[in-house]
């Protein structure tokens, strides 16, 4: 952008292991071992957001007192005419996931003659945060414009559209089945907005912590 290549999504992630065992033997037949880990890792998707990308681009009428809007022409349908801007919550969203994992145990073994006896206790914690811009489905926090015809609000008139084909014409005019197409275009040509809309939810964040605790003998 503005000249300089940059990814649109960066994905960092980032995860350690620490863990600490030790063992003694307090006798020549009673041994207790003692251990200590800790799992934390990081992964995110950091995706431009198209308000941001629009803010980038700097597109001529797409600065408003709301801030940068971005455009979807076509509806950003990329089977038929992608937008300059990422919209769609695959490509545009910011999601990320943290994860922790704790875990505390200590156990002692006996030496009995000819028989072992184990016992010991376990505690777990484990913590869990996902959050995301956007609500998986449709567009995501970010003002958007829609570039289109007869998708909604804006209807393309018959007197601007091309007549249809049919038995009694063949030449100079459109294929039922590719009106769709033709207002499409005449939108997005004439830049005729369909209209403004955004996802009200900012931030979607699930979060679970929880103990776990085991002993036996």
């Amino acid at each position: 952008m503005n000249g300089v290549a940059s990814s649109a999504i960066t994905s960092p992630s980032r995860g350690i292991v620490p863990s600490l065992q030790a063992s003694w033997t307090i006798t020549p037949s009673l041994l207790n071992t003692f251990r200590i880990g800790w799992v934390r890792d990081t992964g995110q998707s950091n995706a431009t957001s198209p308000t941001k990308a629009a803010g980038i681009l700097n597109v001529t009428g797409s600065q408003t007192a709301a801030g940068p809007v971005a455009l979807a022409i076509g509806s950003g349908v990329s089977s038929f005419i992608d937008s300059p801007i990422d919209l769609d919550t695959q490509r545009a969203r910011f999601q990320g996931s943290w994860s922790q994992y704790g875990q505390l145990s200590d156990d002692v073994t006996k030496t009995w003659g000819k028989h072992e006896f184990r016992f010991g206790g376990q505690l777990n914690k484990i913590n869990f945060t996902h959050a995301r811009a956007d609500k998986v489905l449709g567009s995501i926090t970010s003002l958007v414009a829609l570039i289109d015809g007869d998708q909604g609000f804006l209807t393309i008139p018959a007197v601007n559209q091309p007549a249809t084909c049919g038995a009694s014409i063949t030449t100079n005019c459109v294929p039922s089945n590719q009106l769709t197409n033709w207002d499409r275009y005449y939108a997005s040509l004439l830049g005729m907005v369909d209209n403004v809309a955004f996802w009200q939810c900012a931030m979607r964040i699930c979060s679970r912590s929880r103990w776990e605790r085991s002993c036996g003998t």
